[in-house]
C-alpha cells in the first residue's frame, strides 16, 4: 500500500515511546528516520503498477507461496534465542500469526503468485479487492450512509470498549468471508490476532507498496509479514524487509518481490485516525442513549394504556 506523504499529519513522539521501540533498535542497528505518524487510511482502487520498458522478462526473484506454512524450527534456527527471552517469544507468536493469516487468505492480487493468472483474471481480483476496500472506505467515512448503517449493526458495547479493535474487525470481516486480500488486509488480521495479548503497530513502506505488522517493542520487536511470508527481529529490517512491486510486461502483471531501497524508502508507523476512533465511540454511545431512551419512552406509554383496558368488576 503507498501512502502519500502529504497525506499524513505528523504526531510528536513521546519520551515513553523514543525509549522503547525505536530507541531501542538504534541502540543495535542505524536506521533511517523512523516517526509515528497516522494517516487517513486510504483504500487505493488498484496497486500501483509500473510499466517494462524492457525487452526481455523482468527477473522474479523466488518467493514463499500463501499456501506454504512457516515451521518456527527454521526460525528458531536462524536467531536461536532463549526459549525464556520476550523476543523468542515475539518471534514465536509472529510464526503463529502469520500461519493463521495464509490458512483465511487464499488469493492475492499483489502477491506473486498470482503472476501465472491471465491478466483477465488477475484484474478481476484486484477489482473485486478494490471493490471490498471501496465499500469498506464508505463504511468507516463519517457523514456517509454507510458509516451510520456501521454504527447501527454493531454491537454499541464493543465500540465504546474497544472502539479501535471493533473497526479492524469490520474492515477485516468481507476479506475474511472472501478469502482474499493484499498485504494492507493480510495485516488487518494478523494485527486483531496479536493485539489481544502483546503490542502491535502497523507499519508501510514510505516511497513503496508494502505494509506488515510490528510486534513487540524495544530490543525484543519482531516483524511479522503475513504476505511475504518473513518474520524476524525489527533491528534486521534494513537487510530482511522487502518491498512489493508491481510491473506490467506486454499484456501482463508482474509482482516483483525486492529488498527495499534504503536510499529512497524508509519505514514508518501508520494507524486509523484518531479523530474516526473517537467519533465511532461518540456515535456509539449516542446511539445506545438513544435506544435506552426509546425503550424507556415506550415503556411509560404502554402502561397508561394497559391500566385503560382493565375494566373494574
Amino acid at each position: 500500500m503507498s501512502v502519500a506523504k502529504k497525506l499524513l499529519t505528523r504526531s510528536t513522539l513521546s519520551q515513553v515511546q523514543r525509549s522503547s521501540l525505536f530507541a531501542s533498535a538504534a541502540t543495535q542497528v542505524p536506521h533511517p528516520r523512523v516517526q509515528q505518524k497516522y494517516n487517513q487510511r486510504l483504500f487505493h482502487a488498484s496497486p500501483h503498477i509500473a510499466t517494462s520498458s524492457s525487452k526481455h522478462t523482468p527477473h522474479v526473484p523466488p518467493f514463499k507461496k500463501l499456501s506454504d506454512p512457516l515451521h518456527f524450527e527454521d526460525i528458531h534456527t536462524q536467531y536461536p534465542f532463549p526459549a525464556e527471552s520476550k523476543i523468542y517469544q515475539n518471534l514465536k507468536t509472529a510464526c503463529d500469526i502469520v500461519n493463521r493469516v495464509r490458512e483465511i487468505i487464499k488469493e492475492s492480487g499483489t502477491h506473486p503468485e498470482a503472476n501465472h493468472y491471465s491478466r483477465e483474471e488477475r484484474d478481476k481480483l484486484i477489482n473485486k479487492i478494490a471493490k471490498l476496500r471501496n465499500q469498506m472506505q464508505a463504511s468507516l467515512t463519517p457523514g456517509h450512509v454507510d458509516y451510520y448503517k456501521m454504527i447501527l449493526t454493531t454491537n454499541p458495547i464493543k465500540l465504546i470498549c474497544n472502539p479501535k479493535k471493533t473497526l479492524f474487525e469490520k474492515m477485516a470481516a468481507p476479506f475474511i468471508k472472501e478469502k482474499i486480500g493484499n498485504c494492507e488486509e493480510m495485516t488487518d488480521i494478523a494485527y486483531l490476532h496479536a493485539s489481544k495479548d502483546h503490542p502491535a503497530f502497523m507499519y508501510h513502506i514510505v516511497n513503496g507498496d508494502h505494509v506488515f505488522l510490528v510486534i513487540g517493542e524495544g530490543a525484543d520487536a519482531v516483524i511479522c509479514d503475513p504476505s511475504n511470508g518473513d518474520v524476524f527481529p525489527f533491528n534486521e529490517y534494513r537487510t530482511k524487509l522487502k518491498n512489493c512491486r508491481m510491473t506490467q510486461y506486454r499484456s501482463s502483471i508482474l509482482s516483483i518481490i525486492e529488498n527495499i531501497d534504503l536510499d529512497e524508502q524508509s519505514i514508518e508507523q501508520y494507524d486509523l485516525p484518531p479523530n474516526l476512533i473517537s467519533r465511532a465511540k461518540t456515535d456509539s454511545i449516542t446511539y445506545m442513549l438513544l435506544v435506552t431512551s426509546l425503550a424507556l419512552l415506550g415503556l411509560v406509554v404502554a402502561e397508561p394504556r394497559a391500566s385503560a383496558s382493565v375494566t373494574k368488576p
